[in-house]
């Protein structure tokens, strides 16, 4: 939802994944559910692997999991899991795009 200075592939990716799912959440209403579910933070080996410190606050991926099968019988075209998320997500997509990137690269530096 937002670019991510020191993992600009991992966000480009997710960008990507974002727009594609609308399209065919679009294209496909009425013959199938698209949903692009979104948590928070996941405890992984990916999060070790991009430097995150302090995995422990993150969500487990037991949660995660629950959420998705939850999230099949909403029948809205996005989830989101963890009210920071959904904070983070609402209030930088208020931002123009310039201070935006320039906060996550201050949040990533904090995190790394």
């Amino acid at each position: 939802y937002s670019p991510l200075p020191g993992m600009a592939e991992y966000a480009a990716s997710k960008a990507f994944v974002i727009s594609w799912s609308s399209a065919l959440w679009h294209e496909l209403r009425g013959k199938c559910d698209v949903v692009t579910f979104s948590p928070s933070g996941t405890n992984t080996s990916f999060q070790k692997g991009a430097g995150v410190k302090d995995s422990a606050k993150l969500l487990s991926p037991e949660t995660v999991a629950n959420k998705i099968y939850d999230a099949v019988g909403y029948r809205r075209p996005f989830v989101f899991v963890g009210l920071k998320n959904h904070l983070i997500i609402y209030l930088l997509n208020l931002l123009p795009l310039r201070l935006n990137t320039m906060v996550w690269g201050f949040l990533f530096r904090k995190l790394r």
